[in-house]
C-alpha cells in the first residue's frame, strides 16, 4: 500500500479548495478528511469534493492543475459530465473524488459550510449537522455510517436538532441509532456510563 505524506495531502487540499474558489466555484471537503477535521483520527483512504456544479468545464481545470493531471483533462471532463462525479488518482496522494451538487441537500451542505484552520491553513467542510446527514443518508454504508455515529457521540452536546431535522434526520431516528450502543458497551462500565448519558440526549422529547 502506497503511503502518503500526511502534510502533502493535507497541503494539496488546500491548494485545491482555493484554486476552485479562484474560479468561483463553491466547495467542500468530505469524508476522510472532514471527519479528521471534526476530531476522529482516520486513515486517509481518499479525498472527495462536493463542488457547485454550474461551470464543469473550470472545476476540471483547477482539478487538473492541481492535481497534476493535466494530460488527462478531457477525459476528467467526459466523465463529470457523464456521471456527475469523477473519481482520479494523482499517484502523489490518495484517490480524489469530484463530486458535483446536483440536488438541493447536496447544494445546501455546501451552502452550510465552516472553516477549519490547521498549521495555518485553512480547509472548508459542511457544518456538523449537514455531514452526520450526508454519511446517514447520501453514504448509508459502512464505514460511512460508523464515521456518522461516532460524530453523534463525539458531539453530542452540540448537535442542533432543529437543523439536523432540516436534513431529513429527525430525532427518533437518531434516538434508535445510538440506543444500540447500551448493548455493544454493557460490560464496559465507564463507556456504557457515557453511552447512556448520551442516549439521554438524544431520546429526550426536549
Amino acid at each position: 500500500m502506497t503511503k502518503y505524506s500526511l502534510p502533502f495531502v493535507f497541503e494539496k487540499i488546500w491548494e485545491l479548495q482555493k484554486e476552485l474558489d479562484l474560479y468561483g466555484i463553491d466547495n467542500v471537503v468530505l469524508n476522510d478528511v472532514a471527519s479528521i477535521l471534526y476530531g476522529i483520527p482516520k486513515y486517509i483512504s481518499e479525498t472527495r469534493f462536493l463542488v457547485s456544479g454550474e461551470n464543469v468545464s473550470n472545476i476540471v481545470e483547477a482539478s487538473a492543475s492541481v492535481l497534476g493531471l493535466r494530460r488527462y483533462r478531457q477525459e476528467i471532463l467526459d466523465t463529470l459530465v457523464r456521471k456527475r462525479r469523477v473519481a482520479v488518482n494523482p499517484l502523489t496522494m490518495p484517490i480524489v473524488y469530484i463530486v458535483l451538487a446536483d440536488d438541493e441537500f447536496t447544494r445546501e451542505c455546501i451552502k452550510d459550510s465552516r472553516v477549519f484552520e490547521v498549521n495555518g491553513l485553512t480547509y472548508r467542510t459542511t457544518s456538523i449537522e449537514a455531514y452526520i446527514a450526508y454519511l446517514l443518508l447520501k453514504a448509508k454504508l459502512y464505514p460511512y455510517i460508523i464515521d456518522g455515529l461516532t460524530l453523534l457521540v463525539a458531539h453530542a452536546d452540540r448537535i442542533d436538532f432543529d437543523k439536523l431535522s432540516r436534513y431529513g434526520i429527525e430525532r427518533s431516528s437518531l434516538c434508535k441509532l445510538v440506543s444500540e450502543l447500551d448493548v455493544l458497551t454493557s460490560i464496559f462500565y465507564e463507556v456504557n456510563k457515557h453511552v447512556k448519558e448520551i442516549i439521554s440526549t438524544y431520546c429526550s422529547n426536549s
